[in-house]
């Protein structure tokens, strides 16, 4: 399984909003089948990881946001 960073809009009671949430992919495939519920934040165990996931996270700006309510 494949996963990476996606930006997800969702429309909650109303109001919009857009995070990041981990994606979930079957090997071959370009659509993710799954999403993370909730919006995640960047992490890391040193300073460096820290930089790299959030770097990895920017990524997700270059690619089409998905709709959370398509999961």
């Amino acid at each position: 399984m494949y996963w990476n960073y996606r930006v997800v809009h969702k429309v909650e009671k109303g109001e919009e909003s857009f995070a990041i949430h981990e994606a979930f992919y079957d090997s071959g495939k370009e659509h993710p089948h799954s999403i993370t519920m909730n919006g995640i934040a960047p992490y890391g165990g040193s300073i460096e990881e820290l930089h790299s996931d959030m770097e990895n996270m920017m990524k997700a700006f270059d690619k089409p946001v998905l709709e959370y309510s398509d999961f």
